[in-house]
């Protein structure tokens, strides 16, 4: 038999015919027929070909198209070998060169005459790859979007933003539905017996599935251990489908990031996805932002499962309907600040994983190969912002450091002014987005004034610095020679007219060394 091309998507028999329940004793792959020009018979076949399970198929001619159409698609995306491929390899018994064999599949039935003449099995053999654009065509015709690989970095980052924080890595997989909008269940069975190791990643976003559909999902992800990225946005579940995804995680080992925002999820679904992050050791992600009726006593339940779930890094509630309590004893849905800010404090030291334990290891050995650090994004709080710190210290490499929107305040800044008075190599410092006010802002400017000469920019954009905090600044400026570039937007100082004379002394500062910013 000739080698198998890998892109080619259909089949053509050898063999005397083709049955419901058997495969053809020898199959070569050709080429893409429509699936409805094809019998229920070759549809089989084909599936079963590409390693689908024969269990739960019937005779529902919707559901075998779209699952021909979706088994087709994900043999094409991973470029490899259909599961099915030794067991349906080999040749009749009698015939070419293996003529002792006998066949691993006997057909329980004497084929007939007419079956082997049909003219949908006499295909053209040994063609060359699929173009890309026909698989395309017709999958249009189907109804079904094809989605193709990346072909750069650049493309596949591109792709994984979209979709949030999908830390797999991985582009996430299109599920075709039926026109009822139902998953079909051979792609439920692929799922629930982990069939397909390219799967990692489902976005199911704004596919308004319901509550029933959802459910199917949860118990066929039960035991999955491929997927590692599931968002449900904007589905129209309600706490009904949730208690199936908590009871989902209770069982789960892989799964990695669920998101929910943006249904109809209320306190009692919380409550469900609570328990099941008591036991849960395995989800880092869970965001249910957007979802109002949530309200304060569902997130007063996660917020409790946070203090015996010792692996979940991001919890989002924004827009939770968390009740905040008036001045004239009404009451107003609003982000309740304390609430979040319980969240951070819980979540904080989760972000000092091994990758930052890695990292601070190599800045204490003084890699020449570490130059600049940026952790924005990542709420590494007051306590890693203070083990950073001591880690830069005595370091002679680094030489820019970002550390934007990490939620240091001010002990996280005193750590890194006693960092400034020791360093010597740190250039540019960005600490805008934090939670930095006037005592953070002193220390770092008591640093600049006493030793410090190698600083040349600081940003300390959206923080909470006052005009104490500027005086200060501007008083360490006239003794420091090194900073040439500062950066105070959107902080409650009140008097522009310092920040204008601020700017000004800086430009005089830039002038005389003919230094042009970019800042």
């Amino acid at each position: 038999m000739a080698p198998r091309n890998s892109n080619a998507m259909s089949v053509s028999t050898t063999s005397s015919s083709l049955y419901t329940e058997d495969v053809p004793e020898s199959i070569d792959v050709i080429s893409l027929d429509d699936p409805a020009a094809m019998s229920p018979q070759a549809i089989k076949a084909e599936l079963k070909y590409y390693g689908v399970s024969m269990n739960s198929m019937n005779n529902d001619r919707d559901e075998l198209e779209q699952a021909l159409a979706f088994a087709r698609r994900r043999s094409t995306s991973s470029g490899s070998s259909p599961r099915g491929l030794s067991k349906i390899h080999h040749h009749q018994q009698g015939g070419g060169s293996g003529g002792n064999h006998k066949p691993q599949h006997k057909p329980q039935h004497k084929p007939q005459q007419h079956q082997q003449q049909h003219p949908q099995y006499q295909r053209q053999k040994n063609m060359q790859q699929l173009p890309q654009q026909h698989l395309e065509q017709t999958a249009a015709n189907l109804g079904v979007r094809v989605k193709t690989p990346p072909t750069s970095r650049s493309q596949q980052h591109a792709n994984n933003h979209k979709y949030s924080t999908n830390n797999s890595g991985d582009n996430p997989t299109h599920i075709p539905l039926s026109s009822n909008n139902r998953i079909p269940p051979q792609i439920l069975n692929i799922i629930r017996i982990s069939a397909d190791p390219t799967m990692k990643a489902i976005n199911m976003d704004h596919r308004n599935l319901g509550d029933r559909e959802v459910m199917k999902l949860a118990e066929a992800m039960a035991k999955n251990s491929t997927i590692e990225f599931l968002s449900l946005r904007n589905c129209a579940i309600s706490d009904d489908a949730v208690s199936k995804l908590a009871d989902m995680l209770l069982r789960n080992t892989t799964l990695l990031e669920l998101h929910l925002d943006d249904n109809r999820i209320s306190g009692e679904g919380a409550a469900a996805l609570s328990t099941a992050l008591i036991t849960n050791e395995t989800l880092q992600v869970l965001t249910l932002n957007e979802n109002e009726k949530v309200g304060d006593k569902g997130v007063v339940y996660l917020i409790g499962a946070l203090e015996h779930n010792t692996t979940l890094r991001t919890l989002g509630v924004e827009n939770c309907g968390i009740v905040v309590k008036g001045g004239n004893g009404g009451s107003r849905n609003s982000r309740n600040h304390n609430r979040l800010e319980q969240i951070e404090t819980l979540l904080a030291d989760r972000q000092i994983d091994s990758n930052f334990e890695s990292l601070l290891e190599r800045l204490l050995d003084d890699d020449f190969r570490v130059t600049g650090i940026d952790l924005s994004g990542r709420r590494i709080g007051d306590k890693g912002a203070v083990r950073l710190a001591e880690a830069l210290a005595d370091n002679t490499q680094v030489r820019q450091l970002w550390l934007r929107g990490c939620n240091v305040g001010d002990p996280g800044a005193r750590a890194l002014a006693l960092c400034l008075e020791q360093n010597m190599a740190i250039v540019d410092l960005f600490l805008g987005d934090n939670s930095i006010g006037n005592e953070g802002l002193v220390a770092i400017s008591d640093a600049l004034a006493l030793s410090n000469l190698t600083l040349v920019s600081l940003e300390m954009d959206d923080n909470h610095v006052k005009e104490g905090g500027l005086d200060a600044f501007s008083r360490a400026l006239a003794k420091n020679t090194s900073v040439l570039v500062a950066s105070f937007a959107n902080n409650p100082i009140g008097n522009s007219g310092k920040v204008e004379t601020l700017q000004a002394m800086l430009a005089e500062k830039r002038n005389s060394q003919n230094f042009v910013s970019f800042v």
